[in-house]
Parts: C-alpha cells; structure tokens; sequence
C-alpha cells in the first residue's frame, strides 16, 4: 500500500484534499495523487511519486529509488 502523510489544518486557513474541505484542527491522511489547495488560492497541488535517475557512482554509498514530491498544478 502506498505511503500516507498526516496534514493538520491551521485554524485561520481552510484547506481542501480533493475539493474536500478539512474540518478546522483535524488531521487526515493524503494519498498519493491526492489534491491540495490551501485557502482560496487557484494554486492545487498533487502529491506523486517520481522516480529518478541516480550516477552508479552515489549508488555505493546510498540507495536511491524513488522519492514523494508535491507538484505544483
């Protein structure tokens, strides 16, 4: 199952998952290609998982596969 992160909603702000508005003080869990808009602000933005591209070189001395990026939409 994919990854999932708490986000808590500030009292003054209104945050929307998905054109869903979070209740004020209450954490919910996004999911990967959840969407995000903080406020009444037309900006939304779409948690992903990317995947990239690492030299063979970094890769003897960590392990890079995939990392969670939020993307602007």
């Amino acid at each position: 199952s994919p990854p999932k992160y708490p986000v808590k909603q500030k009292p003054k702000e209104k945050t929307f998952v998905n054109d869903m508005r979070i209740p004020d003080q209450k954490y919910v869990t996004l999911k990967l290609n959840d969407v995000i808009r903080f406020g009444y602000d037309s900006n939304m933005y779409v948690l992903e998982r990317v995947q990239h591209r690492v030299p063979e070189e970094a890769l003897k001395h960590e392990k890079y596969t995939s990392q969670l990026q939020v993307s602007v939409k």
